[in-house]
């Protein structure tokens, strides 16, 4: 009787809700071996091409004929590159939002280990060179005290004492020794330390942490906390062994920070990894430094800014522990972290921790998942919690912690209304506010104007014709960006010069209706020409380092003022920014998205959370058409809570979000007739399904155009499923997906819990 086959069930990166079975050639490995091995990648054939896929499981059963089946090329690594916590996370978010597992598994992988590389080819990729620094024989007879003149000498010539092994250029900086770098060429000069390129060995980098960290994990004093920070600080450590979800609800400006800084160090001194998370790339750095000044640890970056050999590198220290603290955005939560003791997501409530493209997951949700696994607790903050986090506080499955006051003696600003109807406005900036900045700049103040929309002008029109600039491939409108001197759709990215003249009717009465940042920022050169004025949106910021450079010169300054879209919202301390002033809030109020109050109510409260940090007291104003909307009362008399009390209250009468749920089945093709079809055959399944299980809470609704009907030269429609229950909505839609017609003319997709109804 001849042996059962072995047989490898493979995840690979390609949009089937199927995995793919494949035998093993070599006979030398067993079973036992093989299921070792589970996690690691396998180079495999697929059709006329190689691919990388993940190992998920071994069998000896396949519902293949044995002789359609394939041999695997070759396994890529001795051990596993996903760790059993990371395959199971994987797979769970796999089946919770119905995603072909094998693009999953990318999402858990840095783009170099998706490639057929094997590991020491992978290692290679990320093998550095540094300045290093050893202490010759001079330098070891030498004593400080010979230096005595020159202290600073003194104090580094003692530190290279201290930790004999030496120093690479990378962990002198992240140890802050002041003046460092004119201290060491004099060293140098002297023949007490000498100097060569030497390869980085991540292990010496992190043995030299360690030896330092075991002293103290701190490189300064802590903060002390105020009598609600120290009780949050106390309510989660009480629980730090199990899987307990905390809010910390804190206003602007409470010290949510500080409260994050003490508790890491906790984990670290119980040898454990905490993993940050951050809805915006550009907090990363700001977060970073903060962390490096205040652990002496390895900290670990993940990010898109981050190129593939520095992403592989870090992800490589926090997957073999070496990397203490992991900050990265929404999907640094996939990254593997053995010793992982907490999770921490700052603006929790942000809609940039929801993927909207391909594998549509929530960073926060998958954070809850695997907190649950690992039995440890995690922590969401921020001053203005989701609706569906505050209705998880009311049913008691989160934990709330509160802060209520200001950090330091900063009192928290006060917010106004107004009213610029039948007033002259010159490009987005009425006279009234125009006072109000001069007042603030006589004062030496900063000011932050906020406009939550990138360009000069929205809109380019004829002014003879009428004819207005359309983006040829989606149903939207041109934007114009005066400094380069082109026309950008802002869904497709496509670009178009300005016209001198109209494309219709050939006349030069070009204009230009309404405002972005870069027109608001030319209105007020002319009108302060003698102030620093910066814009901060994804124009200016595009380049390394960009963002960080803008800060530092706002941190440094006085007498400025700051244009900028949503990235000046978040987290950022100005300390000298006494007046904060909104654009165009009114367009939220009429949005046909059911969360659009929502998302306007913390974008007030978390931009005005930049004024008023410092001494000075902070004021911020909101530009409105719509000063009696019942919206301005609620969110101004009252605050954040209260309004989210009256929202979550018409949320539950129409059993939307937290109170019901949602899946939104999207689809394009080249016509709109081609969607209709595909979507009416799904929703005939459906309504036989229903009809089947008597399924009365589910409610289909659609097929209907996409709010922006046409993008990219594709047309869009959509269908939206709606439950009462979770778990219902989840056995629906398995068992839907699985009957849905092979169409080779339409791109489609299913969004759990979709955030954007667009």
């Amino acid at each position: 009787m001849s042996p059962s086959p072995v047989i490898l069930e493979i995840a690979l990166p390609v949009p089937l809700l199927t995995n793919f079975d494949f035998l093993v050639n070599d006979v030398a490995l067993d079973i036992t071996m093989l299921e070792h091995r589970i996690g690691s990648r396998v180079l495999v054939p697929f059709g006329q091409q190689k691919k990388v896929g993940i190992l998920l499981s071994v069998k000896t059963e396949t519902d293949i004929e044995l002789n359609k089946l394939k041999a695997i090329i070759d396994f890529l690594d001795e051990k596993p590159f996903i760790s059993k916590e990371i395959l199971k996370l994987a797979l769970w978010s796999a089946k919770y939002y119905h995603h072909a597992i094998g693009e999953v598994m990318q999402q858990c992988l840095p783009v170099l280990v998706r490639q057929a590389l094997s590991e020491t080819e992978l290692r290679d990729c990320i093998v550095e060179q540094e300045n290093f620094w050893q202490l010759t024989e001079l330098g070891n007879k030498t004593q400080s005290e010979d230096l005595k003149r020159a202290k600073r000498q003194s104090e580094l010539l003692d530190f290279f004492k201290t930790h004999q092994q030496g120093f690479f250029q990378s962990q002198l900086k992240s140890q802050e020794i002041s003046g460092w770098q004119a201290a060491i060429k004099k060293l140098e000069q002297a023949g007490l330390i000498h100097k060569q390129l030497k390869t980085i060995n991540q292990n010496e980098l992190v043995d030299t942490f360690k030896q330092i960290s075991e002293k103290n994990v701190n490189k300064e004093l802590l903060l002390k906390l105020n009598d609600e920070q120290q009780l949050a600080l106390e309510q989660v450590l009480e629980k730090k062994n199990g899987f307990h979800p905390f809010l910390l609800y804190g206003i602007t400006g409470s010290g949510k920070t500080e409260v994050y800084l003490q508790l890491i160090q906790s984990v670290l001194v119980n040898q454990k990894q905490a993993l940050i998370l951050v809805p915006e790339i550009n907090l990363t750095p700001q977060l970073f430094e903060r962390f490096e000044k205040r652990f002496n640890v390895p900290i670990a970056t993940l990010h898109s800014s981050l190129n593939h050999k520095q992403r592989f590198k870090n992800w490589l220290l926090a997957a073999e522990g070496k990397a203490k603290i992991v900050i990265g955005t929404r999907s640094a939560i996939f990254t593997p972290m053995p010793d992982l003791g907490l999770i921490i997501l700052d603006e929790e409530h942000d809609s940039s921790y929801k993927q909207q493209e391909g594998f549509r997951y929530h960073a926060r949700d998958i954070a809850m998942i695997r907190a649950n696994f690992l039995s440890i607790p995690v922590l969401l903050g921020t001053a203005t919690p989701s609706f569906e986090t505050l209705e998880n506080v009311r049913q008691k499955k989160y934990q709330c912690l509160r802060l209520t006051k200001r950090a330091g003696n900063a009192i928290a600003p006060k917010i106004s209304l107004m009213d610029v109807r039948n007033k002259q406005i010159e490009h987005g900036i009425s006279y009234q506010l125009k006072a109000r900045i001069e007042e603030e700049l006589s004062q030496n103040n900063q000011i932050i104007i906020f406009q939550n929309r990138r360009g000069f002008a929205p809109i380019t029109y004829c002014h003879q014709c009428g004819w207005m600039a359309q983006c040829p491939s989606c149903d939207a409108k041109l934007t114009t960006h005066q400094k380069g001197n082109y026309m950008l759709c802002h869904h497709c990215e496509t670009r178009f010069p300005i016209p001198v003249n109209c494309l219709s009717c050939n006349s030069d009465q070009i204009e230009k209706l309404g405002a972005g940042t870069e027109r608001i920022e030319q209105t007020l050169l002319n009108l302060f020409p003698d102030v620093e004025i910066f814009r901060i949106d994804r124009d200016t910021t595009r380049g390394k380092d960009q963002f960080h450079q803008l800060m530092m010169k706002v941190k440094d300054g006085h007498r400025q003022i700051l244009v900028g879209t949503q990235m000046l919202s978040k987290g950022h301390h100005f300390p000298n920014v006494t007046l904060v002033v909104i654009l165009d809030i009114d367009q939220g109020l009429f949005s046909t998205d059911f969360r659009a109050m929502e998302k306007m109510a913390q974008l007030i409260v978390q931009v005005a959370g930049r004024a008023g940090r410092g001494e000075k007291p902070g004021q911020v104003v909101l530009q409105t058409h719509q000063p009696e909307h019942p919206f301005y009362e609620h969110i101004l008399s009252h605050g954040y809570e209260y309004f989210s009390q009256q929202a979550m209250e018409d949320r539950q009468q129409m059993q939307l979000p937290p109170y019901g749920y949602l899946a939104l089945l999207r689809c394009d093709a080249k016509s709109e007739s081609i969607n209709l079809e595909f979507l009416n055959q799904c929703l005939a399944i459906a309504q036989q399904l229903l009809s089947n299980q008597t399924q009365e809470s589910i409610q289909i609704i659609g097929p209907v155009p996409a709010p922006m009907q046409r993008k990219a030269g594709r047309f869009r429609s959509q269908v939206l499923v709606q439950c009462d229950h979770r778990q219902l909505l989840q056995q629906f839609i398995g068992q839907w997906l699985e009957h849905f017609p092979k169409n080779h003319r339409v791109k489609w997709s299913i969004d759990i819990d979709p955030q954007d109804m667009a």
